[in-house]
């Protein structure tokens, strides 16, 4: 019964995106659900990404603003 509780708070649960720099200046997309801890790259300094933009409310959003960084120059196509 406490599975079936966390699966429904997982699910109703609000997901944000963030697009994350990575060291071969690549960027990346990544998830997280709100309220399960810090935004990615805020849990240790010495392992946190050299940028980060976001939260966004969608992959799609995240997505758009990830090609956005790449024509700037910001980050390097995949």
């Amino acid at each position: 019964m406490a599975d079936n509780m966390a699966d429904n708070m997982a699910d109703n649960a609000e997901k944000t995106w963030y697009v994350i720099k990575q060291d071969n200046g690549q960027c990346e997309i990544a998830q997280i659900l709100l309220g399960e801890g810090s935004a990615p790259g805020e849990e240790e300094e010495d392992k946190a990404p050299k940028e980060q933009w976001g939260p966004y409310g969608s992959e799609d959003e995240a997505l758009a603003h990830r090609v956005g960084l790449i024509r700037a120059g910001k980050c390097l196509p995949a």
